[in-house]
């Protein structure tokens, strides 16, 4: 019993020497951004290094897109190892690091999804600059499916005494007034060129570029030295396009399995489709988790929706059961088929036999584990 409450206390003085030492850290910080929201805050948080990066302000940013990383004070990325699930801890490892190497700003994509651990963090972090860069429908099992709801846990998650910026019009009456009530000031970030967004290449959001932009001007850099470094950070990158040609298929892949939501992956289709010119005879793969069950209800809701554009429906993960029962009383014209774990190596072979002659495959749903192998074979082959 005795040697029980040793280790509890020694846990105990543990626990408050981590608290102090992170504490010390963040003081020792010169700058502190937070990038919260549901689309683009890895992007936003990469735009931001950058912009600091060019200005010669020390940074370190932090994402935690699909492979979590470290953007270091020269620009390389350093993948951040985990040994077990993702924990807000991690957050506080890193603020420690970056005051050790004495860094000027740190650059923090927000990693919590539960409402009250995305406030403890934003809470303990204490930053200069709050970023918001939307709030929309995604992570129902933790956020819940109503609106209101979403934006006021997301309201309630910025911290006091800072700067908050943001630019998502359906949710800005929300956020200034929880902004007010914290003694914060709202910037609305100054919106881009049109020239300047026509020539932007693929994929690359003019939201995400001006949000950046403020917050490097309130860091003191000027804003066009800030747009120059972030538009020379952006290659005409065509990353989420492979392109794949068989005997009897000559198909552009789209991957659009990391873009969560619907009303992103709306606006995700409408942009590629357009861009492309391929609007009919689509094949969707939707890749399926079980622990995502609301995502599973909501994207077969939306590919019902599309069930004029569809042709080919297939679907992958631990969820699809479900999944096919939901999309099985599509058109007669629509076919739906399951993928076996082991079939995916040979999912293309499986399009060529079902439907030859299919110009855009797209990828959707979750990109965590059968997804990254689709993923992975489309690569292979391309």
């Amino acid at each position: 019993m005795i040697y029980a409450f040793i280790l509890i206390c020694i846990l105990f003085a543990l626990m408050i020497f981590e608290a102090i030492h992170t504490r010390r850290s963040i003081k020792s910080i010169s700058l502190k951004i937070h990038v919260n929201g549901t689309r683009g805050k890895s992007t936003i948080t990469k735009y931001i290094s950058t912009a600091l990066r060019a200005s010669d302000i020390k940074t370190i940013g932090k994402v935690t897109g699909e492979i979590p990383c470290l953007i270091q004070p020269d620009g390389s990325l350093k993948p951040i190892r985990r040994l077990g699930p993702a924990r807000v801890n991690e957050q506080f490892r890193i603020i420690r690091k970056a005051a050790k190497v004495k860094v000027e700003a740190l650059v923090l994509e927000c990693m919590s999804i539960n409402p009250v651990l995305q406030k403890i963090e934003s809470q303990f972090y204490k930053p200069d600059i709050y970023v918001i860069s939307n709030i929309r429908d995604d992570h129902r099992e933790k956020v819940g499916t109503n609106k209101k709801q979403r934006v006021e846990y997301a309201c309630q998650a910025i911290p006091a005494n800072c700067i908050v910026v943001s630019n998502d019009t359906e949710s800005l009456s929300a956020i200034r007034l929880e902004a007010e009530k914290k003694n914060c000031k709202l910037l609305i970030p100054e919106k881009l060129d049109e020239k300047l967004v026509y020539t932007l290449p693929y994929g690359v959001f003019a939201t995400n570029i001006e949000v950046a932009a403020e917050v490097a001007v309130l860091a003191g850099i000027d804003r066009e030295v800030a747009l120059e470094s972030i538009l020379n950070s952006i290659s005409d990158d065509k990353s989420n396009l492979i392109q794949l040609q068989t005997e009897k298929t000559n198909a552009v892949f789209l991957n659009a399995f990391s873009v969560n939501d619907t009303d992103s992956a709306t606006d995700y289709f409408n942009y590629w489709t357009n861009k492309l010119g391929i609007h009919e005879n689509l094949t969707f793969v939707f890749n399926t988790r079980s622990d995502r069950p609301l995502r599973t209800k909501q994207f077969s809701e939306w590919i019902k929706k599309m069930h004029n554009q569809c042709r080919f429906v297939i679907i992958t993960g631990d969820h699809k059961e479900w999944a096919y029962r939901k999309l099985k009383c599509l058109n007669p014209g629509v076919e739906i088929q399951k993928l076996k774990s082991n079939q995916i190596d040979g999912i293309l072979n499986i399009i060529d036999k079902e439907f030859p002659g299919t110009e855009l495959i797209i990828g959707i749903g979750n990109i965590r584990s059968e997804g990254y192998r689709v993923l992975n074979e489309f690569k292979n082959v391309s």
